[in-house]
């Protein structure tokens, strides 16, 4: 019986410490797995993967905050192409609206209203005005008033004693003949700025007139090269057709292409002098330069020249303006 109990507790001892060590080893497996993990990672640099958040939908906004966020948010620029306008700061404000399509006489009015050439002639012009204004001024004397005060006033020998204060009145150098002579000289003065202003317009009107002559030549020049452009394309077909036949050759046909390429050159040539012609209109009448311009100068030799015509000069008619000419120069000497 002894032995038998002893063998009872023996296994009973055996299967508490089995039960112990499984739950031990249930207890440490999740620390040796991710150990095995980690040095797996640091061994084979591969990263485990991670569990992503996917974010959560925002909340519907209503009609009225809608409208609250576009009308913070800031404009998006808008790109500036051909179709855009120029900004308000390129375009330079105007005295004067010019009628289109403008002839010479219109573009004549409008640069004596607002022509840049004529603003410094003007401005010396008012100068020598006011130089007239302060000659006449001078005619009035300038009056100075001196004042003196004693505050201890020193007694006389017989025990009077004057007034502790004096009054003197003094004019400067006032010479009336002086002035009537500088009065004169500043109204010749000012006599001489009109004559200039003058000589500029006339200068600026003879520079437009040359410039809508110029114009003019220009389209008529134009207009020849365009009958040259279409002459060269009319000759390559021709030669085209009889290369079809047989009876032309590649040198023929390279030839035309040729010409047709140099009556495009001259055509370019010709557009890039009227828009230098343009640009010097432009700036004569005072017209920004990024602004179109319509001219019309179908009638500019007529509103330039009037019945004068080359072809009816000769040396007679020269001789006897020059006689005229030298005449009315001696009266106008004799005059004198």
């Amino acid at each position: 019986m002894h032995r038998t109990a002893g063998s009872v507790r023996l296994a009973t001892r055996v299967k508490a410490l089995a039960v112990l060590v499984c739950l031990a080893l249930a207890w440490a497996s999740p620390a040796m797995a991710q150990q095995s993990k980690a040095s797996t990672v640091k061994a084979g640099e591969v990263k485990p993967m991670q569990s992503e958040t996917l974010p959560s939908a925002p909340p519907a906004k209503t009609a009225d905050q809608t409208k609250a966020d576009a009308a913070k948010a800031p404009a998006a620029p808008q790109p500036q192409g051909q179709d855009m306008p120029p900004p308000k700061d390129a375009m330079r404000d105007m005295s004067t609206t010019v009628k289109e399509p403008a002839d010479f006489n219109e573009c004549v009015r409008v640069a004596l209203v607002q022509s840049p050439m004529l603003v410094r002639s003007a401005l010396e012009i008012e100068t020598k005005r006011l130089d007239v204004q302060d000659a006449w001024g001078t005619f009035i004397p300038t009056v100075s008033i001196n004042t003196t005060y004693w505050f201890r006033m020193p007694t006389k020998t017989d025990g009077t004693t004057d007034k502790p204060y004096t009054i003197s009145f003094s004019t400067g150098q006032w010479n009336p003949v002086l002035s009537t002579f500088d009065v004169k000289a500043k109204n010749q003065m000012t006599n001489i700025a009109v004559l200039g202003h003058l000589k500029v317009i006339g200068e600026g009107i003879r520079r437009l007139a040359a410039d809508f002559l110029q114009l003019s030549a220009i389209q008529e020049q134009k207009d020849v090269v365009r009958k040259k452009q279409d002459m060269a394309k009319m000759n390559l077909d021709f030669f085209k057709t009889r290369l079809g036949m047989g009876q032309a050759t590649q040198l023929d046909i390279r030839i035309a292409e040729t010409r047709i390429q140099m009556a495009k050159a001259e055509d370019d040539k010709i557009n890039s002098m009227r828009a230098m012609v343009m640009d010097d209109i432009k700036f004569i009448m005072g017209v920004p330069f990024a602004s179109k311009l319509d001219l019309d100068v179908a009638a500019a030799k007529k509103q330039i020249l009037g019945k004068f015509s080359p072809a009816d000069v000769t040396d007679e008619k020269i001789r006897a303006y020059s006689s005229t000419c030298a005449s009315r120069s001696t009266r106008r000497t004799s005059r004198r």
